[in-house]
């Protein structure tokens, strides 16, 4: 895997937190956080009509069943 730096201005309370973590550690984190992203700009455009249920599912990088049943989930608030 290739890898970049990147520099990033973020609060002091936040550096100092980070500092504590490994490198292992930031990139999970990263990781898991722009997956969790992914999804809910997914879902977001989904619920307004911007995009398909396929298209979220694209976005997302989901299979369709699993966007549909976050979808409903969100909506009615329980597990599909």
């Amino acid at each position: 895997m290739s890898t970049e730096t990147l520099t990033l201005n973020i609060p002091t309370s936040l550096a100092q937190e980070l500092n504590r973590a490994s490198q292992a550690f930031l990139i999970n984190i990263l990781e898991r956080g722009l997956h969790d992203f992914k999804i809910e700009r997914a879902l977001e455009q989904y619920s307004r009509g911007g995009i398909s249920l396929a298209g979220a599912a694209r976005q997302a990088n989901l299979p369709q069943s699993v966007v549909g049943s976050t979808c409903l989930h969100k909506r009615y608030g329980t597990a599909v």
